[in-house]
């Protein structure tokens, strides 16, 4: 039997529990630094869950958040393979004059929190890593990510797209066959070097029919 993944046994608190956003006017302090931010972000959105019930709003990507499986090998973890731990929406807010996000860090603002089991953290992730947002550009859905951290200089250990390029302290366009990722690094079987979590998205099928 498939194991159930979180949002299975509570579909509605995985969907409420994303649902934050900030003011679509200040979309150019993305590029300030992190507390310019942060002050701005409104986490649970009382507006937005009013906005579904009433059927005006619908999912136009869809993100996962997974965590490596490892095993302790020589000293070292050696990854053994991956596991999703959570998944939100996103929702297209500009008609109502805001942006959606989620969060991914330590802090419990954050949705996407980099748990290694029910007891851990993993502390090589900031409290208040980084920001997801769904922006409409020419009538097309695009994804950003914006890495924050907790200083001038964005998150202690940074963002990677992929494995290999590292992001901190910016926003980059985040493409959907790239994922990102975060955390502590573990060995994989060719005993290169990834981390603990990463950072999927799809976007569905009404934001691809608008390509």
């Amino acid at each position: 039997m498939a194991e159930r993944q979180p949002w299975e046994e509570d579909p509605d608190k995985w969907k409420q529990e994303s649902l934050s956003s900030f003011p679509s006017e200040k979309l150019n302090q993305l590029s300030r630094p992190w507390d310019s931010i942060c002050d701005l972000l409104t986490v649970n959105d009382v507006e937005i869950p009013q906005l579904l019930a009433e059927g005006k709003l619908k999912p136009q990507a869809t993100v996962t958040f997974s965590r490596v499986k490892y095993t302790p090998e020589s000293g070292v973890f050696v990854q053994t393979g991956e596991q999703e731990i959570a998944r939100a929406h996103l929702y297209d807010l500009a008609p109502y004059g805001k942006t959606h996000c989620i969060g991914v860090g330590r802090r419990p603002e954050n949705f996407f929190q980099p748990k290694i089991d029910e007891q851990y953290w993993d502390r090589t992730v900031s409290g208040r890593h980084g920001i997801i947002s769904l922006l409409k550009e020419h009538n097309n859905f695009k994804v950003y990510y914006r890495d924050i951290g907790s200083a001038l200089d964005g998150s202690s250990n940074g963002t990677w797209q992929g494995d290999t390029l590292k992001i901190s302290n910016t926003i980059v366009p985040w493409l959907q066959d790239t994922y990102l990722s975060l955390g502590i690094a573990i060995k994989n079987k060719d005993g290169k070097y990834v981390r603990m979590f990463r950072l999927r998205y799809q976007l569905c099928t009404e934001a691809k029919d608008a390509h």
